[in-house]
């Protein structure tokens, strides 16, 4: 399975059906949490229901193999709206049974594998473009 960190991603519908999969016990803990819990308001329930709603449609779309990737890219997003619905949660001091999801790691926050992975690319790519380049001077 593909990870949203992940620089580089090949993604096919299974990969978009998992992280369906993995995050829909998140959403579904999450709409148990906020209906009964006494210190949330109108407003926070609102906007959860149209949150819910919103992922529920999604959940329930069909996954394509040539819009995989923005399908993965929109459960990416929704699983960082996932998390700040957890702490939104947390702050209204209702509980949120199972684990939290992990926050999101800072953007451009690079590990050492990708940025080997980067340079490799970028110095395979210069080779390529000298190797075209010499062969067509011949």
């Amino acid at each position: 399975m593909s990870s949203c960190d992940a620089w580089l991603q090949f993604v096919t519908p299974n990969d978009v059906r998992a992280l369906k999969t993995r995050l829909d016990p998140f959403v579904t803990a999450l709409d148990g949490a906020i209906t009964q819990c006494p210190k949330a308001d109108p407003g926070t329930r609102e906007a959860w229901a149209a949150f819910a709603r919103s992922w529920r449609a999604y959940v329930a779309s069909e996954d394509h193999f040539l819009t995989a990737g923005a399908e993965f890219n929109t459960g990416c997003s929704y699983e960082q709206s996932i998390a700040g619905w957890q702490r939104t949660v947390g702050a209204l001091a209702c509980g949120v049974p199972g684990p939290s999801l992990p926050e999101p790691r800072p953007a451009g926050g690079d590990t050492a594998t990708t940025s080997t992975v980067r340079t490799v690319a970028i110095a395979a790519g210069v080779v390529a473009v000298a190797l075209t380049l010499r062969s067509l001077t011949r």
